[in-house]
């Protein structure tokens, strides 16, 4: 693939690499002595480099919380995440003059239930939605999925 110019077109004889930092900063937590209870928490930073006009750089930030419960046979699972693009170079083509920035923002819940030693039956839910400034990058999606899960 060939690196862009600032204005996204092509640079003939070129060849686009990328430079990724992060730092992520993590939290468990159990609220109970049987550990049935657990939050989880992540919060982190990263950058995007390319080796051209920096038409490829942003910055992404990103927060995520997940809920779990076990009991017996069941597990219950919520979570929400929310992932923030902050472009350096790309421009927005709904607002002149304006960087590109993007969010996703997204949350699900997934239910599980142990049936064997090694088989779960489990369903869940997941929705995000894409929030951005360019016209064709935005979009909402819902998932649903229902199944088994066979360690073995």
């Amino acid at each position: 693939r060939e690196q862009l110019s600032t204005a996204g077109q092509p640079v003939a004889g070129t060849s686009l690499r990328y430079r990724n930092h992060e730092i992520e900063l993590a939290w468990h937590h159990h609220f109970d002595e049987r550990e049935r209870w657990r939050v989880y928490t992540r919060l982190a930073w990263g950058r995007n480099l390319d080796n051209g006009s920096g038409y490829f750089d942003f910055d992404r930030s990103l927060a995520s919380v997940q809920l779990r419960f076990r009991g017996g046979p069941w597990e219950v699972r919520a979570q929400g995440r929310v992932i923030y693009y902050d472009y350096a170079v790309q421009q927005s083509d709904v607002n002149t003059g304006e960087l590109r920035r993007r969010a996703l923002v997204s949350s699900g819940l997934r239910v599980e239930r142990k049936l064997r030693a090694a088989v779960r039956a489990f369903a869940e839910y997941d929705h995000e939605q894409a929030l951005t400034n360019l016209s064709y990058d935005g979009y909402r999606a819902n998932v649903v999925n229902l199944g088994l899960d066979w360690e073995f």
